[in-house]
Parts: C-alpha cells; structure tokens; sequence
C-alpha cells in the first residue's frame, strides 16, 4: 500500500519530492491512479490489453468502491465503459502470498456484473459483457509467459463458449517482446520515474521504461502529489519537446 503524505509534506523541497516520486513504479496507487485516471492513458492502455486499436472509452473511474451490506467491498483499480457499453477493470496486484487470485477474480467479476445488471430483466439479456485484466508484478502461474488469457470451450471441442465473461491475468516479470510486455515495461523497478521541470511549481513527471521501444508517460506531478497545476503554456512546450510516435502526454 501506498504511504499517506503528513501534512507537511505540502511545503516538500524539490529535492525532497524527487525522492517521493523516485521511489515510485506503477503499482504504486497513487502514481496509477494519476495515470489510469487520464482518460486517454486509459484508452491507451485497454488498446493495447484488448489489441482493440479503435477502442474508445465513454467513461473511467479509477479507486472506484462497489459497497455490500452482506459482504465484502470491492475496490477496482479502474473501471471503464467503452462506446458499446462493454465494462473493462483492470486491477494492478503487487503482493502475491497469500491470495487466491482466481478467487478474488470471480468475486469481483460477479459483483461488478450484479451490480450492472438491470433489475427486473427476466431474459439476462442486459448483463453486461466484462472484460478484467489483472496485472501482477511476478508471474503468478510461473509459467514463463507474459499474459494468461482464460480462454472457454464447449467439451472437448474447439467451439468457443462465450458467457460475456474475459479475463485475462498479465504479468510484468516476463518479457515476451509482445506489445503488453512493452506496456507492462512501465511497471516494473528499478525506478523508472525522471523529472522534467522549468521550474518547481511546473513540475511534470516521466515514466522512463527500460527499453527503449517502450511508450514514454508525461503526466502532471498535480495528478498524484497535488502540489501545483501546470501551467498551459508549459504543457505546450512540453508537446511541442516531446511530439514523438513513442511518446503520450498525460495532461
């Protein structure tokens, strides 16, 4: 879990907020929140996850809580609605003792799906179809590969069974040289976090991936550390330095 900042780390010196960020990777929540809450990054991504080059999102929302009286709460990393009405989670799992994954997986996919479900509807036509996407920091299945996708199966034939239900576990300790261990590049330590600053107060942070085919990300130091907004004259510069085919802005 990601630490809580005292009250005076408001006031923090530009030396002291590079040594908060520079400790940070994407399965950081706070640094992915900042990130998968841009709803272009978080396009971007389920892109990449779902090899959907016109996906398009219509909504995300990220932290997002689904509340049960007679059980146990959900929090989703992120949770997305693209432009046909498909929901997409991606959860973003660091530890990995100690949990069933494959449990804690078919607990949130049925919550989700009851918690979308039209009420009333005696077909079960309206339960929406749900992609979840779990990203880990090791390979959990110890396989040697980077992505797991649940794949279904009437019997013994080669007849796809689909129910509406996708999940696909990706991990980002296995490098297959696939565009999603690309993206996964971003994730993983040793730091991959550089300050790129005109001034202390206009502060952007770049996630730098190892390879060097690997996406560069630009997003505000606003986004995670609140601490100043940049200015539109600077995200300007900033585009203009950094219009790149490997670069994406987050601001």
């Amino acid at each position: 879990m990601t630490k809580k900042l005292s009250k005076s780390s408001l006031l923090l010196t530009q030396e002291e907020l590079q040594k908060h960020i520079l400790v940070m990777t994407l399965f950081n929540d706070l640094l992915a929140r900042a990130v998968l809450e841009d709803k272009e990054a978080c396009e971007h991504i389920l892109r990449v996850l779902t090899g959907i080059k016109t996906l398009v999102i219509k909504k995300n929302k990220t932290q997002y809580v689904i509340s049960k009286l007679s059980s146990h709460n959900i929090i989703m990393d992120v949770l997305a609605e693209d432009a046909n009405n498909k929901l997409y989670e991606i959860e973003i799992q660091k530890a990995d003792g100690g949990i069933a994954h494959e449990k804690r997986m078919l607990y949130y996919a049925s919550t989700i799906i009851n918690e979308y479900f039209f009420k009333g509807d005696q077909t079960y036509a309206s339960v929406p179809e749900l992609h979840i996407f779990y990203i880990s920091q090791t390979d959990i299945w110890k396989l040697g590969k980077t992505c797991y996708p649940i794949l279904k199966f009437l019997g013994d034939t080669n007849t796809p069974y689909n129910d509406g239900l996708h999940m696909c576990y990706i991990n980002a300790e296995v490098d297959d040289n696939s565009s999603i261990a690309s993206l996964c590049n971003i994730l993983l330590p040793p730091t991959q976090v550089i300050l790129a600053r005109e001034s202390f107060h206009n502060v952007s942070i770049i996630l730098k991936p190892q390879r060097r085919d690997s996406q560069l990300w630009i997003i505000s130091a606003s986004k995670f550390m609140r601490l100043a907004l940049m200015t539109e004259e600077l995200k300007a510069r900033l585009k203009a330095k950094l219009k790149a085919s490997k670069i994406l802005c987050l601001q």
